[in-house]
C-alpha cells in the first residue's frame, strides 16, 4: 500500500481515498477518489464545475502545481457593470456564507481542465 494522508470533512470521502491507496493508487489517485465522493455529501461546496489547485511533490523531485482555477470572463469590467444582475444571498454552509448569484457572478469552471 502507498502511504498517504487523507483529510476530509466527510468520512465516506476519506474512506474512498484510503480504499484507492490500498488498491495500489498513489496520493493523487487517493485525492481524486476522495474529491469525487465528496460531491455527494457537500454538492454546494465541492463541484465539478468549480476550481481546483493541486500541489504535488514527488519524493526526490521538485514540486509541481496543477492550476484548474475558475476564470471569470468579466473580471476586468468596471465594478458598476459587474454589480448589475447580481443578487446577494446567504448559503447555509458553514454557518452562513455570503455570495452573489446571477449573470454578474458567472465564471468558467477549471477543475476538470486542470
Amino acid at each position: 500500500m502507498t502511504r498517504v494522508a487523507i483529510s476530509s470533512s466527510s468520512q465516506i470521502a476519506a474512506d474512498a481515498g484510503a480504499e484507492m491507496a490500498e488498491a495500489g493508487g498513489n496520493a493523487v489517485d487517493a485525492a481524486i477518489a476522495a474529491s469525487l465522493v465528496q460531491l455527494v455529501p457537500e454538492p454546494g461546496i465541492v463541484t465539478l464545475g468549480g476550481g481546483a489547485l493541486v500541489d504535488d511533490w514527488p519524493a526526490g523531485q521538485p514540486p509541481d502545481m496543477l492550476d484548474g482555477a475558475s476564470e471569470m470572463p468579466g473580471r476586468d469590467a468596471p465594478a458598476e457593470r459587474l454589480g448589475r444582475g447580481g443578487l446577494h444571498v446567504m448559503l447555509d454552509y458553514g454557518g452562513g456564507t455570503p455570495t452573489t448569484v446571477g449573470y454578474a457572478s458567472v465564471a468558467t469552471p477549471g477543475a476538470l481542465a486542470g
